[in-house]
């Protein structure tokens, strides 16, 4: 039988990317069931807001060829379509906002539930028990660290220097199931000394995201820009639904930075504290005094 990952290792830079492909790709069945049946619904909310926004863009560069140019017509164009484009951002905002927080949070509770189960790929019952939870809890944070990151950006670019520490915090309440508080002053004390290899995870993985992205979203765009040039009307709903599809699918890239910030939790808390370690070692004299048993009462 092929060994699976130990979580609780020291891992350099290259391991904890590596070893971030390598769970997903022994996990990829089971993690991505659970993933497709709890966060289900958000991810097809997410299909529909982008399949609206997409529609709503190609029926406003078709009215506008329509209406022309024509001072008098610019009004009754902006009236028609600004608050209507609005409603459908603000709803592709919502629905982004539910599905990578769930995704995001299913991922944590799968590997939480992996390493209790002794490296085991936990069940989707298993899982949606602790997504409910969680999910308030990580929900609030999630908000909460977004607003922090965006005023540290504005006000100094210190939000790079956040970056390490917020990483992993969502991991930590999720592992060691604690309030937003304790998590914030933990995952600054382990990011300390390691900054720069927890920075350098966050922006390969992130980059890696970015390119699958735009990769996926290339092939929707062109689709988009086609249709507005050619403007037949009755293909507009298909194009605007491959093209929803297509940028939807981004969604599930984003169990490599979930994994990616828990094998980094994990390493840290091994390199500053070793309980790993420790449990090994008690593990091992249990595992000895067993096997003494088994072998007498044989």
């Amino acid at each position: 039988m092929k060994e699976r990952i130990e979580l609780r290792k020291v891992r350099d830079f290259g391991e904890l990317i590596s070893d971030t492909l390598v769970f997903i790709k022994e996990n990829f069945k089971p993690l991505f069931k659970a993933i497709a049946v709890i966060c289900g619904f958000f991810i097809v909310l997410n299909i529909t807001s982008n399949v609206l926004m997409d529609s709503s863009t190609l029926a406003m560069v078709n009215s506008a060829k329509n209406f022309g140019t024509a001072p008098t017509s610019a009004p009754q164009f902006f009236d028609r379509y600004t608050s209507d484009y609005f409603i459908r951002a603000m709803f592709l905002l919502v629905s982004l906002l539910f599905s990578y927080i769930s995704v995001y949070l299913t991922t944590y509770c799968y590997i939480v539930l992996y390493r209790e189960k002794g490296n085991q790929p936990p069940s989707v019952e298993e899982v949606w028990g602790y997504f409910k939870f969680y999910f308030l809890r990580i929900f609030g944070s999630s908000i909460l660290i977004a607003i922090i990151l965006c005023l540290s950006l504005l006000l100094c670019l210190s939000g790079i220097y956040l970056i390490p520490a917020f990483s992993i915090l969502l991991p930590i309440m999720v592992i060691e199931n604690s309030s937003f508080s304790y998590a914030f002053n933990r995952s600054f004390k382990l990011v300390n000394n390691y900054w720069w290899q927890t920075f350098g995870v966050a922006f390969v993985i992130g980059l890696i995201v970015w390119f699958a992205n735009l990769f996926l979203a290339i092939p929707g765009q062109i689709l988009l820009t086609a249709q507005m040039m050619i403007a037949v009307q009755k293909s507009s709903m298909f194009v605007a639904i491959i093209s929803g599809l297509l940028k939807s699918l981004i969604i599930f890239f984003y169990t490599l930075p979930a994994t990616a910030y828990c094998l980094c939790y994990y390493s840290l808390v091994e390199a500053k504290e070793g309980t790993g370690l420790l449990d090994r070692i008690d593990m091992l004299g249990k595992d000895d005094l067993d096997n003494n048993i088994a072998a007498e009462e044989y």
